[in-house]
């Protein structure tokens, strides 16, 4: 008759040991990987100067994406308030209160740029201004799906750029549930760089300015797209949305250089939760 192992086959204590010396090891460096990735995002509104060197115009809190709009309208929401107190710092620009075309953008998309561009604009409109929302995110548009209007392949933005004739006002759309009206893209373009690099654009903001009293543009992000680039050109300045924790602040950097450079006027960052 065989005689009974004296040794444990199963577990191994060797086995186990050296099992919880990698499972710890491995956790800790993940640790270790996830901080250095927080160390290199936006962390808190100080981050925006110290690390940006931009001036924090706003804080936005957290809101879900399917309720903003409807938080945003009810004036005592924590929202509309952040808006407001965007819009106001925007009006200590100038002797003469807000610029009058701003030009919103951020480095990613999903940043919140869209929202807010959004929500300066029923906040201008609020006090009694003649607001126009132009979409120029010619790639990407978000605007249509966040104010819920059905899609468009004709007209918009992108008719009077790839036409030689065309009234800015013909294409406009009076929203029926928003204070402002908005020019939207029509239809999508592949590549609209050429079209934002000319004069055209500007021509169009130009004849804008004789009917609206704050125009508020939604343009492309910045990284690896110079669309943002050409569209500052024709606008006054820029407010740049920065999302909590999101982009690189070389990633951010590198994008606010790249837009300063082109003579783009950055007049400070909004910061998303």
């Amino acid at each position: 008759m065989a005689e009974a192992e004296e040794r444990p086959v199963s577990p191994s204590l060797v086995v186990n040991v050296l099992i919880g010396v990698f499972l710890a090891a491995l956790l800790s460096g993940g640790l270790v990987y996830l901080r250095v990735l927080l160390s290199q995002t936006v962390r808190s509104p100080d981050d925006i100067k110290a690390r940006l060197g931009l001036s924090i115009l706003g804080t936005i809190p957290r809101v879900s994406e399917n309720t903003a709009l409807e938080i945003l309208d009810e004036q005592s929401s924590e929202l509309a308030e952040a808006y407001r107190t965007l819009r106001s710092n925007l009006a200590f620009l100038t002797v003469n209160g807000a610029p009058q075309v701003i030009m919103v953008t951020s480095t990613l998309p999903s940043e919140g740029k869209s929202f807010s561009a959004i929500a300066l604009a029923s906040s201008f409109a609020r006090l009694g201004k003649r607001t126009l929302l132009v979409d120029v995110d010619l790639r990407n548009s978000a605007l249509n799906r966040t104010l819920g209007l059905e899609k468009s392949d004709g007209g918009g933005l992108s008719a009077l750029l790839t036409s030689k004739e065309g009234n800015i006002f013909d294409e406009v759309v009076q929203l029926p549930d928003r204070d402002f009206d908005l020019l939207p893209i029509g239809r999508r373009l592949v590549n609209p760089v050429d079209l934002l690099a000319g004069l055209k654009l500007r021509n169009l903001l130009d004849a804008a300015r004789e009917g609206y009293d704050q125009i508020i543009v939604d343009a492309a992000p910045t990284l690896s797209l110079a669309d943002a680039v050409e569209t500052s050109k024709a606008c006054d300045g820029v407010l740049y949305v920065v999302e909590y924790q999101r982009a690189k602040t070389t990633a951010i950097n590198a994008s606010v250089d790249w837009l300063k450079d082109s003579g783009a006027i950055i007049y400070g960052a909004v910061l998303t939760e």
